[in-house]
């Protein structure tokens, strides 16, 4: 994936030696990439430099990195193919693992019916427009982009690459950043406005929820509280995912209006430590103290088994490997591995 974004000139980290060791029982990869100057936007005064200038070229790099085509869906194997056949094969392994999501919102306060609601949503809004699918990032967040003389100088982190929805850059953006840093501005520098226009209104909205409920699924498994909640507050605020900050009709609408919850069950023990997150801990959902990175929607595969599919997306803490995805969790989208 790498070599192909060399070739067509798409800047993307630069790896000068690889090798692989066995640790334990365990087959490790090791590499050297280049430093790139900068430090990340989460880190840097916005009062010091033009944020809107700073996004609009993260947009134009996105446009560069979506025009390089994939096959299959969700995350790629060896060969730079998605792990999965199609997309309908992500929408059947989320419907299945409904009860999982279930229990993470139950956890806290979120009726049942609201999951099903935006579950369904999900599935409808995907089947009636089907979104393109290009190599995404699949971990874009303020973390991971670097500013440096007040412009980007790199976008970092491409262990989450996969085939997916190209709009899902944007929405985990939304989702994660978007309180913060406008995901409009990202837009302003993209290329194809079409994107976030209907029908693909309708898609955005739908990868949005799924980002968000595999973020609520991740924290929840692993232990940390605060990003539940977040991810809870996200979920139910008036935004709703929409691309123009509406919230749709129907009962899927009526429920984040009236803000249905009811009373939270009693929290069961944390899997993990919730400090143990690295430096990333700090970012992402405003209004949380600290939060692990997460998995994407569709990269996201069965809670821990195969590594193939998540679909939505939280990602990392010393974390254990997304549901169902390789790696350490890191920042949740929609993802199918």
């Amino acid at each position: 994936m790498i070599g192909e974004c060399a070739s067509r000139g798409v800047r993307a980290p630069r790896v000068h030696a690889l090798r692989r060791v066995d640790v334990g029982s365990e087959r490790r990869s090791i590499s050297v990439m280049e430093k790139l100057p900068g430090e990340r936007l989460c880190d840097v005064n916005p009062d010091q430099f033009d944020v809107r200038r700073v996004l609009g070229e993260v947009g134009a790099w996105l446009t560069e990195l979506h025009s390089i085509p994939v096959q299959g869906f969700g995350y790629l194997d060896g060969y730079g193919v998605g792990k999965r056949a199609s997309m309908d094969d992500w929408l059947a392994g989320l419907t299945t693992e409904a009860h999982a999501f279930e229990e993470a919102g139950r956890s806290v306060g979120l009726e049942v019916a609201t999951i099903r609601g935006w579950l369904s949503e999900i599935v409808d809004s995907f089947r009636a427009a089907p979104p393109r699918v290009s190599l995404i990032h699949n971990d874009l967040l303020a973390n991971h982009v670097l500013v440096h003389d007040g412009h980007l100088s790199g976008i970092i982190d491409f262990g989450e690459v996969a085939a997916e929805p190209a709009a899902s850059d944007f929405a985990k953006w939304d989702f994660s950043e978007g309180e913060r840093f406008p995901v409009e501005w990202i837009r302003a520098g993209y290329g194809d406005p079409s994107l976030f226009e209907a029908p693909n209104d309708r898609t955005y909205r739908a990868l949005w929820l799924a980002n968000g409920l595999w973020r609520l699924r991740w924290y929840y498994e692993t232990g940390f509280q605060p990003g539940v909640e977040a991810g809870r507050d996200r979920l139910l605020s008036n935004r709703g995912g929409s691309p123009v900050g509406m919230v749709t009709d129907g009962p899927v609408g009526a429920a984040q209006r009236e803000v249905v919850v009811g009373k939270p069950p009693r929290r069961r023990p944390a899997r993990r430590n919730p400090t143990a997150f690295g430096d990333e801990a700090d970012i992402v959902l405003r209004g949380s103290s600290a939060r692990p990175s997460e998995p994407s929607p569709a990269s996201r595969g069965d809670a821990r088994g195969d590594r193939g599919g998540r679909a939505g997306r939280p990602a990392r803490p010393a974390p254990p490997p997304r549901r169902g995805s390789r790696r350490r969790p890191r920042g949740r989208g929609p993802s199918t591995a």
